[in-house]
């Protein structure tokens, strides 16, 4: 079984390696990308029409949870990904 978190840690050491930052940003709609947003720095999850979203026994320290479905759901957690990424940048250099 290779589940889609598996790329995950080969990234993170190949980063650290070299010696430069990483943030893993994971999206999801359906159980099969449990496991990958689960092992993700910031987790975005797309609900579908008609069902709850994901619930992630074991999330990472961010998680956004879009407030529609796609193909707009998944604009609206990219966007927010990218304003903490930025706004953690920010943090860090100034």
């Amino acid at each position: 079984y290779h589940g889609k978190a598996g790329f995950n840690a080969g990234l993170r050491t190949d980063y650290r390696v070299a010696r430069r930052d990483l943030v893993i940003v994971g999206f999801g709609d359906s159980e099969n990308d449990i496991d990958m947003l689960e092992d993700s720095d910031i987790a975005c999850v797309v609900p579908r029409p008609g069902s709850p979203p994901l619930t992630l026994a074991a999330p990472p320290p961010t998680v956004i949870t879009a407030p529609r479905v796609a193909p707009e759901g998944w604009l609206d957690v990219a966007r927010q990904a990218l304003s903490i990424i930025e706004r953690k940048r920010g943090e860090t250099n100034g």
